[in-house]
């Protein structure tokens, strides 16, 4: 298996498929079990030895700005994030997919980390 050093997350979307009283944010920044769930994925991310974080955003854009400084993760802007669906988003971050990349979605939360199973080899 190749070594991937790079992730993206697409956190471009709004809650829509959510209960609506959660609308109120998007949803890679509910919290679950104390967790922000981005904040959760970056720091496994970060423990499995992913250098390189590119996080798409749209919704509420401005609500995600803190990661950069935070987490040190590269932020890209969707602005067509209500009309275009995630592989439109996961084009935008073209770069970041250059030599392999893990591609992950903002809303999941994983009990135990899924980034360092057995084959996934991290440069």
């Amino acid at each position: 298996m190749s070594s991937v050093i790079s992730a993206v997350i697409l956190a471009a979307g709004k809650s829509a498929k959510f209960f609506p009283p959660l609308y109120d944010r998007p949803k890679g920044l509910f919290e679950y079990r104390g967790e922000v769930l981005i904040e959760r994925q970056v720091r496994q991310l970060r423990e499995a030895g992913v250098g390189d974080i590119t996080v798409v955003v749209g919704y509420e854009k401005e609500r995600f700005f803190y990661l950069q400084k935070r987490y040190g993760v590269r932020l890209v802007v969707s602005t067509g994030w209500a009309d275009e669906g995630s592989m439109a988003s996961l084009a935008l971050a073209g770069d970041a997919l250059r030599g392999g990349a893990l591609v992950c979605a903002a809303d999941h939360w994983f009990e135990i980390t899924p980034f360092s199973l057995t084959g996934f080899k991290p440069r």
